[in-house]
């Protein structure tokens, strides 16, 4: 009876390093899917700054082209513009010209 106890308390023992062994390894499991999950939420974020941050390049250059581009079209409507001026006055100095032809 008494080696039947003490067989049982073994079993127990053994069952219960067992079951602590168990529990350690869930623990650590846990732990490693806990340093996983804060990697990828890391990642996560890393990738979320990096969009954001090339999407604000892209508006900034997109912005820097269309700033240029109005710029060019502000510069081609000026240049015209000087072109028509320079057109009319010399059209005006042609009258200018023909008038004191014809007066003369």
């Amino acid at each position: 009876s008494l080696a039947s106890a003490a067989a049982k308390s073994a079993a127990l023992n053994s069952a219960t390093l067992n079951s602590a062994t168990n529990s350690a390894a869930f623990n650590s499991t846990t732990l490693n899917s806990a340093a996983n999950s804060a990697a990828k939420n890391s990642a996560t974020l890393n990738s979320a700054s990096s969009l954001a941050s090339a999407a604000a390049k892209s508006a900034t250059l997109n912005s820097a082209a269309s700033l240029a581009s109005t710029a060019f079209k502000s510069a081609t409507l000026n240049s015209a513009t000087l072109n028509s001026a320079a057109s009319l006055a010399s059209a005006a100095a042609k009258s200018a010209a023909l008038n004191s032809a014809t007066l003369n």
